[in-house]
């Protein structure tokens, strides 16, 4: 995959069904991170980001649908479940304080408790 000068990616994670990858992208230089969904890495090394901000965005984890993607904001100290379809119902979510609530630097092992 080959992406603009100065991005690099930090984190990536396949869909649980289909073949789309979501991928983290870091601009070191100007402290933005952003997720990137495609179905191949070159869909992915060509596609906008689904979400974008300043500081460290890391650790993609899809829910088990599909429909959403969690990425870990380390600078805000929140997780957030992006949505992945850009005409989806879905709304981006933020979990603040996660480092308090769960301790250390948490990460999603597993999702549980469908309905």
């Amino acid at each position: 995959m080959r992406l603009a000068p100065g991005r690099r990616v930090v984190a990536a994670a396949w869909a649980p069904h289909g073949r789309r990858l979501a991928v983290v992208v870091r601009q070191a230089g100007r402290d933005l991170s952003g997720v990137v969904v495609g179905a191949s890495a070159h869909a992915v090394a060509r596609s906008q980001p689904i979400f974008q901000a300043t500081g460290r965005l890391a650790a993609p984890a899809w829910s088990p649908d599909g429909r959403r993607v969690l990425v870990r904001w380390a600078d805000a100290d929140q997780w957030l479940l992006l949505p992945v379809a850009a005409r989806a119902a879905l709304r981006p979510v933020a979990i603040g304080a996660v480092t308090r609530r769960f301790g250390g630097t948490p990460t999603v092992r597993d999702w549980c408790c469908g309905a």
